[in-house]
């Protein structure tokens, strides 16, 4: 095996064994010698590709930044009202749909934790979650059906407020997945001025 192909396998195994740790003993339990373990590799192989735990984290989060932006992609495949609502759930159904939510539910809720540590990569993951949303709005403005005088800011603001629904969702006694899409599809139809409904 070549030493790129090693590392890139030596990569995914440490991937793979940090988000096993993270499942079953969440965020604050995750240990570089129990990913170690559960990878099978030495600490002298983890160390080779993370600086740190962080690291590690950083970079979990990023794989998982990539798939939350595929589904929010083909979310939005559709014309700008309904790219908007098909975004939107598709980011609050990260929380309340149990095929997804673990992985993808650690990306949402880790944004801020790892913000402090690694300001600008959160910044590039947060601008990739936002990009399908901006497009939506700017066809929707660009083909009259929406108002926004800037689309992107009001992309921060449809993101805040799903980021507000998915910690309801997150609580015990939680809100329920239909009033969350209740409230996010109010909101955006109030600010872009366009039903984003199915």
């Amino acid at each position: 095996m070549s030493a790129r192909l090693k590392a890139d396998a030596e990569v995914s195994s440490l991937l793979a064994a940090g988000r096993y740790v993270v499942a079953k003993s969440g965020y604050e339990g995750l240990k570089v010698p129990l990913v170690m373990a559960k990878a099978g590799l030495s600490s002298r192989a983890f160390y080779r590709h993370f600086a740190s735990k962080d690291e590690l984290l950083l970079a979990m989060h990023d794989a998982e930044i990539d798939a939350l932006v595929e589904r929010l992609v083909r979310a939005t495949d559709a014309e700008p009202g309904r790219a908007v609502g098909a975004w939107m759930r598709a980011l609050v159904r990260v929380v309340y749909d149990r095929r997804t939510s673990n992985p993808q539910h650690f990306a949402v809720t880790q944004w801020g934790a790892l913000a402090t540590r690694f300001p600008d990569d959160v910044a590039g993951q947060l601008e990739r979650v936002l990009a399908p949303l901006v497009a939506a709005i700017e066809a929707g403005v660009e083909g009259g059906s929406m108002h926004s005088e800037n689309p992107r800011g009001d992309a921060v603001g449809i993101l805040s407020l799903c980021q507000g629904v998915l910690f309801c969702g997150v609580l015990p006694g939680r809100l329920p997945h239909a009033d969350a899409i209740a409230m996010c599809d109010r909101f955006a139809t109030a600010v872009l001025g366009c039903a984003v409904d199915d």
